[in-house]
């Protein structure tokens, strides 16, 4: 790496560019100039956890493989909200469940130009971090655990608390613009040696619009609060009363939408302008904190179910309000215009997009019509008109031979499997896909699956951020691992 000397300035976000006092055996100045403007083009942030408000996961950073190690920054270990999944489901007599409430098992960063940010629930502070060496610049401290990581919006952070209030900071001192609390009772409850408040805050916090966008629930018993405050004032713009909710995990937006998720309950969706209640997605046991928004055809939910062990994902038509594709086992997918990738089961997959939705859209649609057909007949008894019955039977059966060729159809969709220990946390750059497991992270192609790289982290990999270069690792250890580029 040439030495900058005396005299050089940055450049946008951040970038090293022009010096006054130029290093010995310099680059022609043309190639400098070319370098920079690469750099700068594949350059991209990660101002929000999951890259953006639909917690895609998918970024258009293109990371220099192979990557070396750039620092570690090590903190406590994270103290989750819950301790874990049921021990077994009594009513279906299923034992190893998976957690539908895993929101804060490491600290997930965001990422903008040189700084990368972190919520801690162990200290119960927003932490900032220089980017290039991971040497921590500032911290501010709630009165409660900070389980999701900020937002970044034009220069300012917005981070919810376990104390029940959001908080406004500014991105490069550290200092308080302001906070807000909705107008709940101010009662505490111990929680894991410490005081919070019965309305925490554990979506998250989301901006759009001008507006910063929350929940703060905990009991369903108790009411909950969906707030959108001024991002300047912090003044509401809405807090509405909701009943018999767990808003938790982190909110998704469309363009007028806001998805929740809520733990052992079914996600709901709201109007984004006012904070209304649409209604529910899927049905009982579809449970789950993890949520993205692919487009709005199709939002995805999942990880944990009530009655199966292994969990899944659904796809859910966000207009329909129904599950209509299911993928068993999946832990974490990513979505380009043409190809699912699907994370789970011990392998990474490429599917091929519209053909596996269009056949599991199919099947969503027979399933109904054997439904209904199924409720006919046995709403009509012994006194239906033989032909009416006839009709019925050839009908399901049509439906039963069909559904079979689906069924046999759907595993001819994927493109690519590669089997992977990797089962922890998945992103797609637009070069490679990042997954992260059991102290280690790999890059495997987006054209086969072939591995590329690999990197042993400390503890479970279960946040990852691609941005300005390098790739940021959370563990449920408490540590972020960084890596970079060997130009770094």
């Amino acid at each position: 790496m040439t030495t900058l000397r005396s005299g050089c300035r940055p450049g946008p976000r951040g970038l090293r560019t022009a010096c006054t006092a130029r290093a010995r055996r310099d680059p022609a100045p043309w190639l400098v100039a070319v370098l920079l403007l690469a750099t700068v083009a594949f350059a991209e942030d990660w101002p929000v956890l999951g890259h953006d408000n639909r917690r895609s996961h998918v970024t258009g950073e293109r990371l220099p493989l192979p990557l070396r190690p750039a620092w570690t920054h090590t903190a406590a270990p994270p103290q989750t909200a819950w301790p874990g999944p049921a021990r077994w489901d009594a009513y279906a007599a299923i034992r190893g469940l998976a957690s539908m409430r895993d929101f804060d098992l490491a600290y997930f960063v965001i990422a903008v130009g040189g700084k990368v940010w972190y919520g801690s629930s162990a200290d119960d502070s927003v932490h900032c971090l220089d980017a290039a060496s991971g040497r921590e610049e500032w911290s501010f401290t709630t009165d409660g655990p900070v389980r999701l990581p900020p937002a970044w919006e034009a220069g300012r952070l917005y981070a919810g608390s376990d104390d029940g209030r959001v908080y406004c900071l500014d991105a490069g001192q550290g200092s308080l613009h302001w906070s807000y609390r909705p107008p709940a009772p101010d009662r505490l409850l111990p929680a894991d040696g410490k005081l919070i408040s019965t309305w925490p805050v554990r979506t998250g916090v989301l901006v759009a619009d001008g507006r910063v966008l929350f929940g703060a629930s905990l009991l369903p018993w108790n009411p909950s609060y969906l707030c959108a405050l001024d991002t300047s004032t912090g003044q509401p713009v809405y807090c509405v009363e909701h009943a018999a909710l767990t808003m938790q995990g982190p909110l998704v937006a469309s363009a007028d939408r806001l998805f929740i998720s809520q733990g052992r309950l079914q996600p709901i969706v709201c109007e984004l302008l006012t904070g209304r209640l649409l209604g529910p997605l899927g049905s009982s046991g579809n449970g789950g904190v993890w949520g993205l928004l692919v487009d709005d055809s199709l939002y995805v939910h999942g990880r944990g179910q009530n009655h199966a062990a292994d969990g899944e994902l659904r796809g859910m038509d966000p207009a329909g309000k129904e599950v209509f594709a299911t993928f068993p086992k999946a832990r974490h997918l990513a979505v380009t215009a043409d190809t699912i990738y699907l994370l789970g089961d011990g392998r990474l997959a490429a599917w091929d997009r519209k053909r596996c939705l269009d056949l599991q859209r199919e099947q969503s649609t027979l399933r109904k019509a054997r439904a209904a057909a199924e409720k006919r007949l046995k709403d009509l008894g012994n006194q239906g008109a033989p032909e009416t019955v006839a009709g019925l039977r050839a009908e399901l059966a049509a439906a039963a031979t069909r559904s079979a060729e689906l069924a046999q159809a759907l595993p001819g969709c994927v493109r690519w499997q590669v089997p992977t220990a990797c089962q922890h946390s998945l992103i797609l750059t637009a070069t490679a896909l990042f997954a992260g497991g059991n102290g280690t992270v790999s890059a495997f192609a987006l054209q086969d699956g072939s591995p590329l790289w690999e990197a042993a982290v400390d503890g479970q990999a279960h946040g990852l951020a691609a941005a300005n270069g390098r790739l940021l690792v959370s563990t449920d250890t408490g540590a972020i691992h960084a890596f970079g580029g060997t130009a770094e």
